[in-house]
Formats: C-alpha cells, sequence, structure tokens
C-alpha cells in the first residue's frame, strides 16, 4: 500500500501530466472511467505511460473492472512491469487466479525482470488455488530472482505454504527471517491454526512484541475452528482487559464459541458488547446470535434478533428453523420455512435437515435410528424440493414404490395443512391425496 507521501507524489504527478487525470481518483462507476479513458485518448496523454499505468492500476482495484484493464492494457505500446505487476495483482484475487501467469510469463518474455511487487501476487495466486506445485515453482523463481529475503516476499510465502498444509515449509521460513512485522506473526498463526496445533499458535501470539485486532482475530477465530471454545472466549475476555475494541469478525468467533459451549450468560455480554458498542449486526453475526440463542435456551430471542435482521441468508433462515426444530416449535419451524419459500431463497441440505428434525421433534415423524431410513423415508426429502419449486395450486406429485409408512403419512398430512397445498402420493398400492391436513385414504391403507 502507498504512502500518504507517496500517494501526493502520484497525485503530484498526475496534475503536472494533466489535470483532469486526478478525476481518475474519484471515478465510481465504468461510465465515469470510460469518460477519463475518453478523454486520455482524444488529448494523446494515454499514449504517456505512466498516465496509462495509473487508468490500468485504477481499474484492477475492481474485479468487475479487470476486463476494462485487460483491453486498456491491449492499446498500450510497450506496457512496462508496473502494468504487468497491476495485472498479476488483479487477477490473483479472481475465480482464476492462474490467469496471474499467463502475465507474468509474458512480461518475462518481454524482457521484464519481476521484483518485489510482483512475486507476492504470484504466490497469492497459488495460496487461491491451493496448489503447492505451483507455489514451489514461483518459490524457485523467487530465489533464481534473489528476492528470498525480502520481508514482504517472505510473508507471502509463509501464507501460502500454510494455505496450501505444508506447516514445515511455513515454519523453516518464518525462522529464517530477519525481519518480521505483525503480519509475519499473522501468517505464522493463522498456519498453525489451520492445521490444529492452537498451542503453538498461542506461544507466538504470547511472544509478539505487538498486536493489532487481525491479529487477536486471527487467534480467537482459530481458537472457535479448532472446536477450543472456553480458550476463544477466554481470550476475548484478555482483549478486553487490554481496551482492544473487536470488530463483527472477532465478535462471530466469540458469540459461536458461546453456542457451542451452551453459556448463555456470556453469549448474552457478547450480544450486548455489539450493541453497546455500535457493531454492525450483517448477516454473518445475526447468524451467530441467532444460533447462539436457539443453542443456549433461549428461543424467543433467536426469534426477536431474527425479526430484526434486515438481512438474511439461507444460514441465517436454517439457523432458527432448527433451533426451533430444537425446542420441539414445530409448527411454527415449519411456518418459518414456508416464509423462506416465499422469498425464492434456495434451501440447502442442512435446511431440509433442520425441517425433517421439526417433523421429528414435533411427534409427526419417529426418530429413526437404523442405517438408511432417510432412503426409506425419501418422500419427506421429495415433498420439501417440491414445495421449494412447484407453486400452488399445482398439486406435488411423488411416486414411491414402498408403502407409505404411517409416521410419514401423518407427516405429509400436517406438512399439506401448514404449507396450504395439495400433495398427491403414489405408494406401492394406492394413491393417497393430502390436502389441508386430510388423505383421502382416510387413514386406512
Amino acid at each position: 500500500m502507498c504512502s500518504s507521501s507517496g500517494s501526493y507524489s502520484i497525485l503530484k504527478t498526475l496534475r503536472l501530466k494533466n489535470p483532469k487525470l486526478v478525476l481518475l481518483e474519484s471515478c465510481s462507476n465504468v461510465g465515469h472511467l470510460k469518460i477519463v479513458h475518453a478523454h486520455m485518448l482524444r488529448s494523446h496523454l494515454f499514449f504517456d505511460l505512466f498516465a496509462a499505468s495509473r487508468l490500468v492500476a485504477f481499474c484492477v482495484h475492481s474485479p468487475s473492472l479487470l476486463p476494462y484493464a485487460i483491453k486498456v492494457v491491449s492499446q498500450i505500446q510497450g506496457p512496462n512491469l508496473f502494468i504487468y505487476n497491476a495485472l498479476i495483482r488483479g487477477c490473483s484475487t479472481t475465480q482464476n487466479p492462474e490467469h496471474s501467469f499467463h502475465y507474468y510469463i509474458k512480461a518475462l518474455r518481454f524482457g521484464l525482470l519481476p521484483d518485489n511487487i510482483t512475486h507476492p501476487f504470484l504466490v497469492k495466486a497459488c495460496a487461491q488455488l491451493e496448489s503447492s506445485p505451483m507455489g514451489m515453482q514461483v518459490h524457485g523463481h523467487i530465489i533464481k530472482h534473489g528476492f528470498e529475503h525480502d520481508c514482504y516476499v517472505q510473508n507471502s510465502l509463509v501464507h501460502m505454504y500454510a494455505t496450501v498444509g505444508d506447516i514445515n515449509a511455513a515454519r523453516n521460513i518464518f525462522r529464517r527471517m530477519l525481519r518480521f512485522d505483525i503480519v509475519s506473526w499473522t501468517c505464522m498463526i493463522t498456519g498453525y491454526h489451520r492445521c490444529g496445533d492452537v498451542e503453538s499458535a498461542r506461544e507466538l501470539f504470547d511472544r509478539m512484541p505487538e498486536r493489532n485486532l487481525v491479529t487477536w482475530s486471527t487467534m480467537i477465530s482459530g481458537y472457535a475452528r479448532n472446536n477450543r471454545f472456553d480458550k476463544a472466549v477466554e481470550l476475548f475476555e484478555a482483549l478486553q482487559a487490554e481496551g482492544v475494541l473487536a470488530n463483527e469478525t472477532v465478535m462471530v468467533g466469540v458469540i459461536s464459541s458461546c453456542a457451542h459451549l451452551g453459556a448463555l450468560a456470556k453469549g448474552e455480554k457478547a450480544h450486548e458488547y455489539v450493541v453497546r458498542n455500535g457493531l454492525s449486526l450483517n448477516m454473518i453475526l445475526g447468524t451467530a446470535v441467532v444460533d447462539m440463542y436457539a443453542r443456549c435456551g433461549d428461543v424467543e430471542k433467536a426469534v426477536k434478533v431474527f425479526e430484526q435482521l434486515h438481512e438474511k441468508d439461507v444460514l441465517c433462515w436454517t439457523a432458527l428453523i432448527g433451533g426451533l426444530a430444537m425446542h420441539g416449535y414445530a409448527e411454527k419451524a415449519l411456518w418459518y420455512f414456508s416464509e423462506m419459500l416465499k422469498t425464492r431463497m434456495a434451501p440447502r441440505d442442512i435446511t431440509f435437515t433442520a425441517v425433517l428434525a421439526a417433523c421429528s421433534h414435533g411427534g409427526m415423524v419417529e426418530r429413526e435410528e437404523k442405517e438408511g431410513a432417510l432412503h426409506r423415508h425419501s418422500e419427506k426429502l421429495a415433498i420439501a424440493y417440491g414445495i421449494m419449486k412447484i407453486r400452488a395450486p399445482t398439486p406435488i406429485r411423488i411416486v414411491k414404490n414402498l408403502r407409505v409408512c404411517e409416521d410419514c403419512h401423518t407427516a405429509t398430512k400436517l406438512i399439506s395443512r401448514v404449507f396450504e397445498v395439495e400433495l398427491i402420493v403414489r405408494d406401492r398400492n394406492r394413491f393417497h391425496h393430502f390436502k389441508e391436513g386430510t388423505c383421502s385414504c382416510l387413514d386406512y391403507w
């Protein structure tokens, strides 16, 4: 990231080239960008390599503008290393990070030697791909070009090796580093958490000469991911004692840990902390709070928080449905499932599992303990899928080559009433028409 003096120097150079180039800094959409680009072409300023490079650099900061940046580069005669670095950086964070290597190879073919900015983004692309072989090849190029002792490059290598699961390689690079910064320590701590070595992660954390919020977040989230929920909550208390203000990411780890511990009092305090400090109850944090209250036994608060959320995704709906099911509120769980489907949101497997749990806990379906029970009672999944895909008044038709069991028959009657849908099920013996809570067989089959 450029320093403030570096940013001022760039802006000053832009003003000297052409005052209108400063407009790049305030572009808010593609339309504005095209206006500036057109001005540069008309005034021939685009053919100044520095000015063109600033246009490319601006584009790659947004993944949606990367294709535009590539078109711009195709119009530049003799792109310099700055431009290729910009493209490598832009590609490294996309869904196709391997495209970074295309521009790296192209730069080498044009005789441009990489610098300490080039390699970290190539390494980042390897981490995105989770490809150890490609990472090792890039590491070889780093040594070949003499950047193996650059702190920025070393940090990226530690992160990459940790990401691909080679913790020994990450540790070896970390131990050979001549200079450490907060990023160095945090990358290694992240690596230890990824391989489940929370003790080594904590040892490094305690040795750090200084910490920032990212490091605290990494440590707390790492504890939570490795099922050391008590340690996550304990470390959050230490964070507060040191006067550090937590962010939403930290609080997700803390509140999720309280949920797994069933620690309602600590979970309530964590929720109060979020409200008191004005943190945003976004979808991820909101889901964690809903799940916490449901798991800790206060389903009324779970519903209250859910209703207050401005945005909800399928995981949020599932957390509430599963929580209601856990507490035996079967009909309410099914009602929320119905409301979710009305939003056109597609349920996931865990959503169907929560709905089935609602039927089970509500006494609609006996809990099966035999392996393969779900296969034998597959009409419940078929019904859930049908409710998602077929809109009333069109009936949902299901064909089953086994006799409908009593539990499924009872559940299907209830579903037809709750969801106000007609279900036609053909089993081995006959057709069953379920509507408004009753079946055409009058419960004799």
